[in-house]
């Protein structure tokens, strides 16, 4: 079973194309304040191990984990997972998981438009007794699980950025 999702946003910060750039180069502490701190680890050069939260259902343990691989160019991050492990379970279980999005900055009167951008996939193999379940009603859950994921996670991320650039007037410093 296939299901897919993706995210996107576009938002204006009053600050110019490089100063944003600049910001988005800073890929370890934006992704802290994202997913939490004490979630990421830099394993090098843009490539950082992210853990989510996990959680425990029907005999499934949920314990999403991303290698990403953060790509700087100018006017442009983008970013791919290398490595996903999400789920483990009961024998028969099989889960393949792929990520990918990235950030435009565009100049704009306003200062910088950005453009966010995620998707996700994921092919899932369900062992029994799961797979005796309708695979349409799977799916559309899964899908609506997968899709609500994306859409909070793209929020929060747009908000962080915002506020930022909005009330604290420099990047990655949170107002007291």
């Amino acid at each position: 079973m296939r299901i897919s999702a993706e995210a996107s946003r576009s938002f204006f910060v009053p600050a110019r194309p490089e100063a944003v750039a600049v910001y988005f180069s800073r890929n370890e502490s934006l992704l802290s304040r994202l997913v939490g701190a004490g979630r990421v680890e830099r394993l090098n050069a843009g490539l950082y191990r992210v853990s989510l939260r996990s959680f425990e259902a029907l005999g499934l343990a949920v314990r999403p984990t991303l290698d990403i691989q953060f790509t700087d160019h100018p006017r442009e991050t983008l970013m791919e997972a290398l490595e996903v492990r999400a789920v483990e379970g009961p024998a028969g279980l099989s889960v393949d998981v792929a990520f990918d999005g990235s950030a435009k900055f565009r100049p704009h009167p306003l200062g910088t438009e950005v453009e966010s951008y995620a998707h996700a996939v994921v092919d899932l193999g369900l062992p029994f007794p799961f797979s005796l379940l309708p695979e349409r009603l799977l799916q559309a859950a899964a899908a609506a699980v997968l899709s609500a994921a994306m859409e909070s996670t793209a929020q929060r991320f747009e908000q962080l950025i915002v506020t930022d650039f909005t009330e604290v007037h420099r990047p990655g410093v949170r107002a007291a």
